[in-house]
Parts: structure tokens; C-alpha cells; sequence
């Protein structure tokens, strides 16, 4: 028999064994619970980093896209115009064409085949370059593009989809992108807006006319396109169809072509400083002589960083 003080050592010894016991346990389960918690953070976290990389070549894909343009001119401008735009911003995109006339002095009106000119060159690019190519830009010879910032916009689009770049103004109750800065299909919208000029009930403008943004705008809301945004949250434009020495500087007498593009912009456009976003697109009215300034003065110059000067 055991007496009163062996029989309490034995019972918190036991005690204590199955204290033990327990803890070891807990021990164990929570070790487990740990390693199953660890290696689903792990595999959360690698699943996380590799959609980011996805997105990441995704993105590397899209800014490496790659743009076609044909560029309207008229023979007297071949050799200025024509030759400034081949030696400025139409050596970055990956292809172009220029799209001109015969040199002909008894076509006295020829803005008013423009709509034409349009049609046939989207349908030619469709059918010889359709599917070599993202995007397809339609240009003036008198406009400048910085195709850095244009590339940048346009790596957040699908070209699978019927995407275009325009900026929208009005006339009346017509809403339309400018022909001034040009149109920029992707490839699917390529696609719709040929296959809508000719179908039987088109709404597409058949006959001749000199308003041709006014008719592509028709024609790409019968092609149901969709409009890539060129103003940002803070309401500053990036295709100006008018040439910025008519809009920055913050004086009072404006032009004509200023009246016209604040007045009859779809979106309200700002005079002065803060008329244009930062990542600027396009300018229009832009002379020959201009086109290598703009040319020189952003791919050229160097700012200095003043920092720089303490050292």
C-alpha cells in the first residue's frame, strides 16, 4: 500500500508526464499547422510573383508592338515636308509609306477626293499588310508624332481588339477623331472598319467628299470601334490638331485654328500651360522647319540636373 505522501509524488509525476505529453503534442500540431500556413504564403506569393512577371512580359510585348503608318502628302511637299517627316519621327516606327497624287495640273480640287484617299489606303494596308502588323496609323505630313509616348498608350491595349486612337471634336451635332492628328487602328478594328466600308447597307460614305474625319467617324460607330482615351484625369490633351504656338502661350488674342479646337473640342481643351498632358502625342499645323526643331529639342537636348552643379 502506498501512504499519503508517495501516493502525491506518484500522482504529480504523472501529472506532470501527461503535461508533458500533452505539450509535445501541441507541440507538434502547431509545428505542422506552421509548415502548412509556410507553404501556402510561399506558393500565394510565388503564384503572386509569377502573374506579375506574366503582366510584366505582357507589357514588354505590347511596348515592342509593332505600328505601320501611311503618311498623306501632296507633290509639292514632297521635298520638304515628305522628306522632314521621313527624317524625324517616321524613322521610329517599324514601317511606313507615303500616300500621294499624281502630280497633275488640271486636278484643281484635290482635298476634295480626300475621303477617297482614305479608303483606298486602309484598304490597301489591310490587304497587303493586315497581318504583319499591331496597329495602323493614318498620318498628315504636317504633323508630328513622338511615337515613344504613343507606343506607351497603346501597350495597354489589346490590338486583338477593336481599339483606335483619335481626338474627338465637334461639328454640330457630329462627333468625330480629328483628321488633323490622324487615326490609329489596331488590328481587329482594321479589320471591322474595311469590311464595313463595303457591305451592302453600309453607313459608310460611299460617294467622294473633302470631310474625311467627319466620315470616318460615322464609319467607325456603324464598325462598332472602341476609343482609346487621349485626355487625362486632370482634363489635358495629348493629340493637339493645331500647332502648340497657337495654344501655350497664355496670351488673349487667339486664331482661328484656336477658336476652333477649344470651342469645338468634345472634351474641354485649356489654353496656356495647361492645355497638354505630359506624355504628349501628336501636334498638328506643324511646319517643315518646326518638325526638326521639335525634333532637336526632345531627342537632342540635355537637361542639366543642378544637383549636379554643387558638386
Amino acid at each position: 500500500m502506498l501512504n499519503g505522501r508517495k501516493y502525491r509524488y506518484v500522482f504529480l509525476i504523472g501529472f506532470i508526464v501527461i503535461i508533458l505529453m500533452f505539450l509535445m503534442d501541441s507541440r507538434f500540431h502547431v509545428k505542422s499547422h506552421l509548415k502548412v500556413l509556410y507553404q501556402e504564403s510561399v506558393k500565394s506569393l510565388t503564384q503572386e510573383m509569377g502573374e506579375e512577371r506574366r503582366q510584366e512580359r505582357r507589357s514588354e510585348k505590347r511596348l515592342k508592338q509593332k505600328i505601320f503608318a501611311f503618311i498623306h502628302t501632296f507633290p509639292p511637299y514632297h521635298q520638304t515636308r515628305a522628306k522632314a517627316v521621313e527624317m524625324t519621327w517616321a524613322s521610329r516606327l517599324d514601317d511606313y509609306v507615303f500616300s500621294t497624287i499624281q502630280d497633275d495640273k488640271n486636278l484643281t480640287n484635290s482635298r476634295f477626293w480626300l475621303w477617297d484617299r482614305v479608303k483606298a489606303a486602309f484598304r490597301k494596308t489591310y490587304k497587303e499588310k493586315g497581318n504583319d502588323f499591331d496597329w495602323f496609323m493614318k498620318a498628315d505630313d504636317d504633323c508630328y508624332y513622338i511615337m515613344e509616348n504613343i507606343r506607351e498608350v497603346l501597350s495597354k491595349y489589346d490590338p486583338n481588339e477593336p481599339w483606335y486612337l483619335g481626338e474627338l471634336v465637334t461639328s454640330g451635332y457630329k462627333v468625330y477623331p480629328s483628321g488633323g492628328t490622324g487615326y490609329i487602328l489596331s488590328r481587329a478594328a482594321l479589320k471591322k472598319f474595311v469590311t464595313a466600308l463595303d457591305e451592302p447597307k453600309t453607313k459608310c460614305r460611299k460617294e467622294s467628299d473633302e470631310e474625311e474625319d467627319i466620315h470616318i467617324g460615322n464609319c467607325f460607330r456603324y464598325a462598332n470601334l472602341s476609343l482609346i482615351p487621349t485626355v487625362n484625369k486632370e482634363g489635358r490633351h495629348s493629340l493637339i490638331p493645331i500647332n502648340l504656338k497657337d495654344l501655350v502661350p497664355d496670351v488673349l488674342e487667339r486664331n482661328v485654328f484656336t477658336k476652333w479646337y477649344t470651342t469645338k473640342s468634345k472634351i474641354k481643351v485649356k489654353t496656356g500651360k495647361d492645355c497638354c498632358g505630359p506624355k504628349l502625342m501628336a501636334v498638328h499645323k506643324v511646319t517643315y522647319q518646326e518638325m526638326f526643331v521639335y525634333d532637336y529639342l526632345l531627342y537632342r537636348v540635355q537637361i542639366a540636373d543642378l544637383d549636379d552643379l554643387d558638386d
